[in-house]
């Protein structure tokens, strides 16, 4: 019996707003380049990777998301990149990316159709000359004035081309017929007034035409894949032809005024570069701050449409920036002139980084250079941005990077980071092959494996316990065995039975095992196999005190055992049990001499097909070897040797055995992607002691939807009723892991609260974790 029966924020946490009550349709995460779907770009990263990157930016990016003042019910984006003279409250580009970026979210966002709608007033409360164009800039105080170069309530084309189509991809995402009858009525005055009918290409905005920059456009504005969608949406062709002349003008201006043959400046006007100052800053003719995005927009396009052209004009680009910066994502610069001379060589920012890693999703030979970008941009530094154009053109380059990145067009490919498992689970491995250095190669050595304390902060906080243990895959046979990466790389071979490097199980950026096994015949039983402790040892120290804890865990919670696979032929999942040890001695002791060698092992066989199929095994399943030793004394005594009955309670290692069928030489294919161990907590298992920061936000989160806003000066307060007495404590964590407020005290049976300041705290989003003797609660809280 839960000893926490009731467990609620009390009133000084005020929940933002419920989750909408209908469904998503395209759900975040959707990781469309994954190995169990048809795909032409490549994934940066193992998926848990990418999802808990993505979701960290998103979580910046959330900050600069803020209620009007003036609209009811509006929000608005807060631009921290136009004006420094702080009077500007947001630009209409900064509306379109939040806009897009909330229906993208949709599915880890719970109020992501509320700040959708939000976004929708604001914009609508905002629009000019009776269009349904929205004004460029929105002053501080929410009001429009005469902009000098746009004149009067003038508009940019960039923010009214995003603004429509975030609401087509909201009519996909939610079903609501308002949003694309919304989207066709943007799309028609982007037609008749934003677009140069001649060229078809973007104006910079209505204002443009008739006067000397009619014949100007911006690169930044050539977004082909919105205008395939708004081909879809609306029957016009015209825009798919529009879309098609974006990708010839780039290879005209490429072909002629830039020496890299892949460059595009801020601002072309009549088909050459603008001059200086021709409509923002001096270097309106390089590639710079407007242009960045150019790589993002192409990679956008080609995701969703595959054109061809669309392709070959990103080819060029990341050709030319590999050269540029020899391959490391490190020498990406602050802006370019149009023969490559870096214009800030000492500068890096992810405005120039995040886009040509969307990019370089686009081939597979690029993948190291995708790589580096995604190592490049976890760097500490590039975090500690606070301008909204950085942070949202990183996040939308995130998502077009990670597959995220879907048009009307697309079917629904929502990946389950639950595992499709209802319910309590553990993840024994979910292959995201981004472990880190040294510490394991599972999922669950991982979280074993990091060492905590005073050893990983190197401050005196009094904590100087830590753990260390398990994970490392490795592979058995016997001598006509061989097992073999997907690269060909051998792993076991016929003349060791030694594992050579178990790290190849996983290709390169991919996110699941895959390896080849071959049995030959040679007129004797044979077999292979590759494993993992669970855990592995298990290393306590307090002061002076060391405990080194038994390698066995106790799985006697455990329903049952599910492993999302597809390859051929049969394999045995099955445990390495305290039970098998000890009857493997109690067998070979009084085994008569001509009787068999012991084998076996407590399992269950599964025939796999070329179809991702989640094999969901119950315990109850679980039974001795046919034929073997060990289902002999199992069948003389299941007291004593049955797995029910004591092997359950005491496992070491997880086992995937490949077996030789009758006498044919056996040729096995396998690809996991998941291990579960259904009806387990990571507490379970002996997890319960370490620091919640250090089990992936990707395993904890998903406990509670709600993002909890906590204004400051109040204080962190939780009400819970008890069934007994009991220890209660509560600690604040920030992203990076670190405790920053705690406080325990008992707790009576009854009613109870427990309070931490947030004094000496700054604005955020941090973790609290709340635990009442055994039992647990987990909750993203803002404070603001």
């Amino acid at each position: 019996m839960n000893r926490c029966t009731k467990m609620v924020l009390s009133c000084a946490i005020l929940l933002t707003s419920t989750a909408s009550l209908i469904a998503e349709n395209m759900p975040f995460p959707q990781f469309r380049y994954r190995a169990d779907l048809d795909h032409h770009m490549t994934a940066p990263a193992g998926i848990s990777s990418m999802y808990d990157v993505v979701t960290a930016q998103y979580e910046r990016y959330k900050e600069h998301i803020e209620p009007s003042q003036t609209v009811d019910g509006g929000y608005y984006v807060r631009s921290t990149a136009t004006d420094s003279d702080t009077t500007t409250l947001t630009v209409s580009e900064a509306h379109g990316w939040g806009m897009i970026i909330m229906v993208k979210m949709a599915g880890y966002e719970p109020n992501a159709r509320e700040y959708f709608d939000g976004l929708v007033k604001f914009y609508e409360n905002f629009t000019v000359d009776g269009r349904s164009l929205m004004a460029w800039k929105i002053q501080v105080g929410e009001y429009v004035v005469e902009d000098w170069w746009t004149g009067a309530n003038g508009t940019a084309t960039d923010g009214d081309l995003d603004i429509a189509y975030a609401l087509l991809l909201a009519h996909k995402q939610w079903g609501d017929q308002s949003y694309k009858d919304k989207a066709i009525a943007i799309i028609e005055d982007i037609k008749n007034y934003s677009m140069n009918m001649n060229t078809k290409l973007p104006l910079l905005g209505p204002w443009a035409t008739g006067g000397s920059k009619e014949n100007g456009t911006r690169p930044s504005d050539w977004m082909a894949g919105h205008m395939r969608d708004f081909a879809t949406a609306t029957g016009d062709d015209w825009w798919t032809s529009a879309a098609q002349e974006i990708y010839n003008a780039y290879d005209r201006f490429t072909d002629t005024h830039t020496e890299t043959g892949a460059l595009v400046p801020d601002f072309i006007d009549n088909g050459a570069p603008a001059p200086a100052n021709y409509l923002e800053t001096r270097h309106d003719g390089d590639y710079y701050v407007n242009a960045s995005r150019v790589p993002f927009r192409f990679a956008a396009d080609y995701a969703t449409s595959q054109d061809s052209h669309a392709g070959a004009s990103l080819e060029k680009l990341m050709d030319w920036i590999v050269e540029a910066s020899e391959g490391s994502a490190g020498n990406i610069k602050y802006g370019y002139t149009l023969d490559g001379t870096p214009i800030m060589d000492d500068v890096t920012s992810a405005m120039f980084s995040a886009p040509f890693l969307a990019a370089a999703t686009s081939h597979e030979k690029y993948s190291d250079f995708a790589s580096s970008i995604w190592s490049e941009l976890q760097q500490p530094w590039y975090s500690e941005s606070t301008d909204d154009f950085v942070d949202a053109m990183w996040l939308l380059s995130l998502l077009a990077a990670t597959g995220n990145w879907w048009g009307l067009d697309d079917s629904n490919t929502w990946y389950d980071m639950e595992g499709g498992i209802e319910g309590d689970h553990i993840i024994l491995d979910h292959f995201s092959n981004e472990y880190g250095p040294g510490n394991a190669q599972s999922h669950l050595g991982q979280l074993n494996g990091v060492i905590w304390g005073d050893d990983k902060y190197g401050e005196n906080g009094g904590d100087t316990t830590y753990y260390r243990g398990g994970g490392w895959w490795y592979g058995f046979g016997t001598s006509t065995a061989e097992i073999t990466a997907k690269s060909g790389d051998v792993i076991l071979s016929r003349e060791s039975e030694n594992a050579d490097d178990m790290n190849l199980i996983v290709p390169e950026n991919s996110s699941y095992l895959s390896i080849n096994v071959n049995i030959s015949d040679d007129g004797a039983w044979q077999y292979a196999g590759i494993g993992t402790p669970i855990l592995e040892e298990i290393t306590a120290v307090d002061g002076d005190s060391t405990e080194t804890r038994s390698t066995y865990v106790d799985l006697s919670d455990m329903t049952a055992l599910t492993v999302r696979a597809r390859g051929n032929g049969d394999v045995r999942f099955s445990f390495g049990s305290q039970t098998t040890k000890e009857a493997e001695e109690y067998y070979e002791a009084n085994r008569d001499e001509d009787d068999a060698a012991f084998y076996g092992d407590f399992g269950y066989t599964v025939s796999l097909n070329d179809e991702w199929t989640y094999h969901t095994i119950e315990m109850s399943e679980i039974a001795a070897s046919e034929w073997s030793p060990l289902e002999e004394l199992v069948g003389d005594d299941e007291e004593q040797w049955g797995w029910q009955s004591s092997g359950i309670t005491a496992v070491e290692a997880f086992i995937i055995n490949f077996i030789q069928d009758d006498d044919n030489e056996t040729d096995f294919e396998l690809e996991v992607d998941g291990i579960y161990f259904n009806g387990l907590t990571y507490q379970d298992i002996g997890l319960r002691d370490r620091p919640v920061s250090l089990i992936s936000e990707a395993d904890f989160t998903r406990q509670t939807s709600s993002l909890a806003t906590v204004s400051m000066n109040q204080g962190i307060q939780l009400s819970f009723t008890a069934s007994e007495s009991d220890m209660a404590a509560a600690t604040l964590y920030d992203l990076q892991g670190r405790a920053v407020q705690q406080v325990s005290q008992s707790a009576v049976s009854g009613a109870n609260s427990i309070t931490l300041s947030e004094r000496g705290l700054s604005r955020g989003v941090y973790l609290l974790h709340f635990t009442l003797g055994n039992e647990q609660m987990i909750q993203r809280i803002r404070l603001q």
